[in-house]
């Protein structure tokens, strides 16, 4: 891409102080790697000319965060569940844990911990 631009020898001081041709460039296609700003001075005979040589674009993958998955234990959730009791949602808490298909928490498998918490969380549980 090449920008053409006449300016006076002021104008061309200013602009370049300013930092405008920077902030053209960057608004500039990124996928060219080559932009020409043309400054020409009154009379046209006096030409300046600046080739500014941009980076390619990266295509780098974003790392992945590492995350520590909280693993709850048995009284955390009992704890969370007598919250919700306490609140009066003892008719939702009884719902959910028939949906996991258990007739007390003390039925719960162990590998389905944090999902009840989650579970009890929406319902309001503190946990």
């Amino acid at each position: 891409m090449k920008f053409n631009i006449e300016l006076s020898s002021k104008e061309a001081k200013d602009a370049l102080e300013s930092g405008i041709f920077s902030i053209l460039l960057n608004s500039a296609d990124e996928s060219k790697s080559e932009h020409s700003i043309t400054i020409s001075e009154e009379p046209v005979e006096t030409v300046q000319e600046t080739t500014v040589r941009t980076q390619e674009p990266t295509t780098e993958e974003p790392k992945a965060v590492p995350t520590v998955s909280k693993v709850y234990t048995m009284d955390e959730l009992a704890i969370a569940a007598t919250g919700l009791m306490d609140k009066g949602k003892t008719n939702d808490l009884m719902a959910l844990i028939n949906s996991f298909n258990i007739a007390s928490l003390v039925e719960l498998p162990q590998d389905r911990y944090n999902d009840f918490a989650l579970k009890l969380r929406e319902l309001g549980g503190d946990i």
